[in-house]
């Protein structure tokens, strides 16, 4: 495995993770029981608090050389950039 690849999967990871916690319910669907006490924060702090985490996310996801990912590895990365992308494209409507 390249440092490429861990760098891709490292950040899947950490992006799951704070999708989980953003998310204590899509938490709880998925069966993962430690924000059971908790729901989903839909004020608009918290839109603009997870926006900024996406614009973060995307831009450590672009600096990593896709060229010397694995096959599978580099689809998660492309599927990724497109799911952040998307999430930002739909932020505009946070507050509507």
């Amino acid at each position: 495995m390249s440092t490429s690849d861990d760098l891709v999967l490292s950040l899947c990871d950490e992006v799951w993770k704070w999708r989980l916690k953003e998310s204590p319910e899509l938490a709880s669907f998925c069966g993962i029981h430690e924000y059971d006490d908790l729901w989903d924060d839909i004020s608009a702090e918290a839109y603009t608090r997870r926006e900024k985490c996406v614009q973060d996310f995307l831009a450590k996801a672009v600096t990593i050389d896709i060229s010397s990912c694995a096959d599978k590895v580099a689809l998660s990365l492309t599927l990724l950039i497109a799911d952040l992308q998307s999430y930002l494209k739909g932020a505009m409507f946070k507050r509507q």
